[in-house]
């Protein structure tokens, strides 16, 4: 458990498996849920980053920009609207939306704030979190990465792969239901629900699309 200089936790940790097939697993079944249902916060879960992978921390990944990704605010919302929400944690030097090629919300946005300090708090009281409480979906907020920072784009981090993990789908959705929710987007070239021993849903997805634009 990390802790403060004072020796209080900082409400986070630091786990290594025996593999990574065991380390992959506890994402799959951990990430936005409870570790105790009905009790607590949805949980952060991610691989962690070295130093030397980030360049030194996550201040240097970042090169100084306090730009965020917000995923999973509800469709009808506008950039006033999210201003509105994320006021209270600093100056926002821009808001905007992500929308389609027919000017329909992706059901996300990018947030630039004033400082670092103002984009980590942001993140630290709202990751995972429901942006009005009990309404809407879980958010997902993250720091957003540039192009230069992915090795020259997403399309060169997936190696030209446009293959997406989609959590926290209803475990009795199966492949067809995906799709159907999904067709929107672009073409899929493949849906795969990723199942237990047992042959029940992790909750979870991969999605292929044809295209790292879609």
């Amino acid at each position: 458990v990390l802790r403060n200089a004072r020796g209080e936790s900082k409400c986070c940790a630091m786990v290594l498996f025996g593999s990574m097939e065991e380390a992959e697993n506890a994402i799959n079944c951990l990430n936005g849920k409870q570790l105790v249902e009905g009790q607590g916060r949805n949980l952060v879960v991610s691989f962690a980053k070295s130093k030397d992978q980030n360049g030194g921390g996550a201040r240097a990944e970042m090169r100084g920009e306090p730009k965020l990704f917000v995923g999973q605010i509800d469709k009808a919302m506008n950039e006033d609207d999210l201003r509105n929400h994320l006021a209270g944690f600093g100056k926002l030097e821009d808001v905007r939306v992500l929308r389609n090629a027919r000017g329909e919300s992706k059901c996300c946005a990018m947030v630039l704030f004033g400082s670092m300090e103002e984009a980590e708090n942001a993140i630290n009281c709202l990751n995972g979190k429901q942006l009005v409480e009990g309404q809407g979906r879980n958010l997902v907020v993250s720091f957003a990465k540039s192009k230069d920072q992915n090795g020259g784009g997403a399309r060169a981090e997936m190696r030209g792969e446009p293959k997406l993990f989609v959590g926290q789908i209803d475990k009795a959705m199966n492949e067809d239901d995906l799709r159907n929710h999904l067709a929107g987007f672009g073409k899929l070239e493949d849906v795969r629900v990723l199942r237990n021993a047992r042959g029940e849903s992790k909750c979870c997805a991969m999605v292929l699309f044809g295209s790292m634009e879609e």
